[in-house]
């Protein structure tokens, strides 16, 4: 079984025999789970009074979760709550009265999985008297309790996981002192909005609360709030060949939208399940956004992910691409007419279930039947001739017959119904439960695990009563797997390119404008939706790293094209239309000014959020330089040997450099001048510094600590 559950059993006898001041401790019986310790201690159970079995109202009972902090959690149906102490919020737990004992149950992926570090918990029970009665005890789950839970933590999690955020940095310190487990959860949600990580623009109230879909069509629309620019509205188009890369693209890039649901929609559609506009059999657009939409909106819904996957299985984009929309069986004669793709592909790709657990099995029996399973599902045409959206299910060309697939009988008069049955068994299935979530953390976060994270990877995952991806990402994100020093993910185009656009642009009107070159990840061979390697994914952020047209892409954008991050004003017909104000988030210190040092350990964290671990003395030679003094720092200090190459001992040893990183360092900019030109010179130096950030080796990758 890989469910595993905790049973506790409270005594009720002792209690009646020691009165209203005993103490009374929990004791486990049944299984436990192997990697949770607990630690019963009588000190923590209080009792009100004896209690008698038939006195109990089983119905109103609760979990408490008292934190370090001192915090008081409870388990509710939608998660966690913060309570008062005074104003208990009850739950259910299913509790069973059986003779004078009382047995409760918790399944561990819906409840301990949540709990990374120490706490205490507390099971209430109320009598028909309404007095309440507790027990206690310790818990540590199995991932382990992060101490490190700081700034630094949190813009890697919103780096990894939300292209960075829009996050304030007031809300980003907000988070750092929160008990994870609760920042987490307002960090990252799958929702179209969330208004911490990503605050409505105060100047910009035109965005409608959508999927993709709902974007594309006001985006492209006549909507007098429509802010996008006339002449760009057709790229958000339907019948635009890139309508649903544009749409995406813009949705990262705005406030008000949550950018988190784009970084898992990106995963999930051009990688895990990779589908592609370019295929041999074109996929539409609306096709595209459907199957994005679905997707998303089901992981929004905390839809069990068997269910997520089934909905993928099911769309039209996928049947298109494999093109089992033409997937026939005829009851009569059993004569199956098709093709096995993504037969194949629904348990590798999707659930990764590879065949291990029996080669010939797998290939002669769970293909050729879930083959058979996804038959008489066509992609109609529409009103306008064109392909559905959705797959029609029939019954007159499906196999009827339940079909034996991963060694069960599965059942459903349509394609849908066994697909959707079958989810149910693939998602438990042993090749599954370890392959599943390294596939999954791998393409979000970390390509270098070694055995031992693996592990508890599996077994997290595993012991999930429900499998929820948002529940598990979050999890994760918070432990110390994710922070551990040897995890490494090298970032994909998108990912790199967009978190940098994204702490680079100040406004919505900086994106409506298309400043910084929105679609500029293009140059760097990379088309979402149209993934490099078909159905088996995008570009990855390795390859990026290996490529020479990558590298040459970044170098000109922070060279021959500086000018892209380092402009700070546009102008009409001499009619200022926008101006760059850095001034507006950068901190200044207690003299109320801004010295370069600290504005660029500012810029720093804000771009590579690795807190300054790499930011040694040679970054800051060249970043001082270039805040101080507007160039590079080898011409800064001679203008004759502007080609002059630095190594960090040089510069920690030779004390002219010292003194120029003292001056610089010390050298205050002029970002709230009263002249507009200090100013603009001030933002521009800015931008320089932001090239230079974003061309370094640290910006292609992330380290867990």
């Amino acid at each position: 079984m890989y469910l595993r559950k905790i049973f506790y059993t409270l005594c009720l006898t002792s209690l009646l025999a020691l009165g209203s001041h005993a103490a009374e401790t929990l004791s486990p019986s049944g299984s436990t789970l192997d990697d949770v310790n607990l630690y019963p201690d009588d000190s923590f159970v209080q009792v009100a009074k004896a209690i008698d079995v038939q006195d109990i109202d089983v119905s109103e009972t609760y979990i408490l979760v008292q934190l370090p902090s001192g915090e008081l959690l409870s388990k509710t149906p939608t998660g966690f709550e913060l309570l008062n102490v005074s104003n208990f919020k009850l739950t259910d737990l299913g509790l069973g009265v059986n003779n004078e004992q009382i047995t409760f149950e918790v399944v561990a992926g819906d409840f301990f999985h949540l709990l990374d570090y120490p706490v205490l918990i507390y099971l209430g029970i109320l009598d028909k008297d309404k007095v309440l009665h507790f027990g206690a005890f310790s818990l540590t789950a199995n991932f382990q309790s992060l101490d490190s839970w700081d700034e630094t933590a949190v813009r890697k999690v919103l780096h990894t996981f939300a292209f960075g955020g829009f996050a304030s940095d007031t809300q980003i310190q907000t988070w750092a002192g929160m008990v994870p487990i609760l920042a987490i959860q307002e960090m990252l949600s799958a929702d179209t909005l969330n208004a911490k990580l990503s605050p409505t623009d105060t100047l910009d109230n035109s965005l409608p609360d959508g999927d993709l879909k709902t974007l594309s069509a006001f985006w492209s629309g006549e909507d007098s709030a429509n802010p996008i620019a006339t002449d760009a509205r057709e790229n958000f188009a339907l019948t635009a060949r890139n309508s649903a890369e544009h749409t995406w693209r813009q949705a990262v890039n705005l406030r008000g939208l949550n950018p988190a649901r784009q970084l898992l929609g990106l995963v999930e559609s051009n990688y895990h399940l990779s589908v592609n506009l370019d295929a041999v059999v074109n996929i539409t657009n609306p096709q595209m956004m459907r199957y994005y939409d679905d997707i998303m909106n089901a992981l929004a819904a905390a839809t069990p992910y068997q269910d997520v996957l089934s909905i993928a299985s099911l769309s039209a984009a996928v049947a298109t691409q494999y093109n089992h929309r033409r997937n026939t069986f005829d009851n009569e004669t059993q004569v199956f007419r098709g093709n096995e793709d993504f037969a194949r592909e629904f348990h590798q790709i999707f659930f990764g279930i590879f065949g291990d657990y029996n080669t010939d099995y797998h290939e002669e029996i769970t293909i050729k039947n879930t083959a058979q399973a996804l038959t008489d599902m066509p992609v109609l045409l529409n009103a306008e001739g064109e392909q559905d959206e959705v797959v029609t299910f029939g019954e007159e060309q499906h196999h009827i017959a339940p079909l034996e697939i991963l060694q069960q009988s599965i059942a459903g008069n349509t394609a849908q119904e066994k697909i959707q049955a079958l989810s149910q068994y693939a998602v438990v299935q042993p090749e599954s439960l370890e392959n599943l979530p390294i596939i999954l953390v791998r393409a979000f976060a970390d390509e270098n695990l070694d055995e031992a994270r693996t592990k508890v990877l599996q077994n997290a995952w595993a012991e999930m009563a429900e499998k929820n991806l948002l529940t598990f990402l979050r999890n994760y994100a918070i432990s110390t797997l994710f922070h551990h020093p040897q995890r490494f993910k090298y970032h994909t185009v998108p990912q790199r390119y967009l978190t940098a656009l994204n702490q680079m642009t100040l406004s919505n009107q900086e994106s409506y404008l298309d400043l910084y070159d929105i679609g500029g990840y293009e140059e760097e061979d990379y088309q979402v939706f149209r993934p490099l390697h078909d159905v088996f994914g995008a570009q990855t952020g390795i390859e990026a790293a290996d490529s020479a047209e990558v590298f040459r892409a970044v170098y000109q954008r922070s060279s021959k094209n500086a000018h892209i991050n380092s402009q700070t004003y546009l102008e009409d017909n001499g009619q200022l239309l926008w101006s760059k104000d850095w001034g507006s988030v950068i901190p200044v210190d207690d003299q109320g000014a801004y010295p370069v040092a600290q504005t660029v350990e500012w810029l720093w964290q804000r771009f590579l959020a690795d807190g300054l671990k790499n930011l040694g003395s040679l970054e800051r030679l060249h970043l001082y330089a270039l805040l101080a003094t507007g160039q590079d720092a080898a011409y800064a200090l001679d203008a004759n040997a502007p080609d002059r190459i630095f190594s960090s001992n040089e510069i920690d040893t030779d004390n002219d450099l010292q003194n120029a990183l003292q001056d610089w360092g010390g050298s205050v900019l002029a970002l709230d001048g009263d002249d507009s030109e200090n100013r603009r010179t001030a933002n521009h130096k800015i931008g320089l510094a932001i090239n230079f950030i974003n061309a370094l080796p640290f910006a292609f990758g992330q380290e867990g600590q």
